[in-house]
């Protein structure tokens, strides 16, 4: 695609406002995909920007002469750029595949040995563009291959546990190795993980009457949900991990970038049902809907209150927070 301006009239900032041009010396992805990230969401309504690889910047002016980019790391940049078109029927799991239409009910699980994965993917309208060059979605390897992280950095999980708590004793804390996997490989691991870690039985003997109260520290339906969200609607273009941190008092979930924007922080702390007007993985929600981990309905964090009320559990929930 050509365009609009010339090379020489970015560089020179001609015709079009400074600050919708960035000059990146070198390549350093996480950078690039932020800038990238700010103009395509174009929240001044300024219509996006130009971002110049390869151009030292000096007090906003472009350092001459260019630097410009090596011809033989364009292949690999571009590669890092786009990384899925790169994707091969290989890398998708037969046995995950298989795992989940068995498990989803679907006729088609005793197909995909007869059949092979691309047909079965091109069934389910996992594949795009022509035959000849098909390509495979972001939701087939974000559920049926074993290494999703090729595709999308930092897909994983990593937990800490403070035993005596994150400001009085960071020095004391366990580590566990991160969590890889496909998505729902990934949910599941974690929750375990979570459920040996911080969820533990509670009795509580009653005055004055014989039968104790048993209740648990947390509800596994509260922590499950929580972390079926924190990867339904993950931001994957954020090159960053779900890191969840156990405290004594309290479970931090901390998924960047966080909630919709368009969803209020007064509705999140209300604990009730909102609708978002925006979905950042809707085939994604699909799949986990059709494994019952999610409803899709605005109903995650309701039932998340629900969960704890029932265990008696202090009703409180922030973004990035369970407690």
């Amino acid at each position: 695609m050509q365009l609009e301006l010339s090379i020489e009239s970015l560089l020179n900032k001609e015709k079009i406002e400074s600050n919708r041009i960035e000059f990146k010396e070198g390549w350093n992805s996480d950078d690039i995909y932020r800038s990238i990230c700010a103009f395509a969401n174009d929240f001044d309504s300024q219509g996006g920007g130009y971002i110049l690889i390869g151009v030292e910047e000096k007090n906003g002016v472009a350092v001459r002469p260019v630097l410009g980019v090596e011809e033989n790391t364009i292949d690999a940049l571009h590669k890092d750029m786009v990384g899925n078109p790169h994707a091969k029927l290989e890398d998708i799991s037969e046995i995950l595949l298989t795992e989940h239409l068995k498990a989803t009910g679907s006729k088609l699980a005793n197909q995909v040995r007869i059949r092979g994965v691309g047909e079965v993917l091109d069934e389910m309208q996992l594949l795009s563009g022509p035959p000849e060059m098909h390509r495979i979605r972001n939701v087939a390897l974000m559920m049926f291959c074993e290494d999703p992280g090729k595709f999308f950095p930092y897909m994983q999980v990593d937990i800490v546990k403070f035993p005596e708590g994150s400001i009085r004793n960071p020095n004391s804390f366990i580590e566990v190795p991160s969590i890889k996997g496909s998505v729902p490989q990934i949910i599941r691991r974690t929750c375990e993980k979570i459920q040996d870690l911080a969820i533990e039985n509670i009795v509580d003997k009653i005055p004055n009457q014989m039968e104790s109260v048993t209740s648990t520290s947390y509800p596994y339906n509260a922590i499950e949900e929580v972390v079926v969200n924190a990867f339904y609607h993950r931001d994957y273009t954020k090159h960053e991990p779900v890191t969840i941190e156990i405290e004594p008092e309290c479970i931090r979930v901390i998924n960047c970038p966080g909630i919709d924007r368009s969803v209020p922080d007064a509705a999140i702390k209300e604990g009730k049902r909102f609708r978002s007007r925006y979905y950042r993985n809707r085939r994604l929600g699909e799949f986990l809907h059709e494994l019952e981990l999610c409803e899709g309905h605005c109903t995650g964090i309701p039932t998340i209150q629900e969960e704890l009320e029932k265990n008696g559990s202090e009703l409180k929930i922030l973004p990035f927070w369970i407690k």
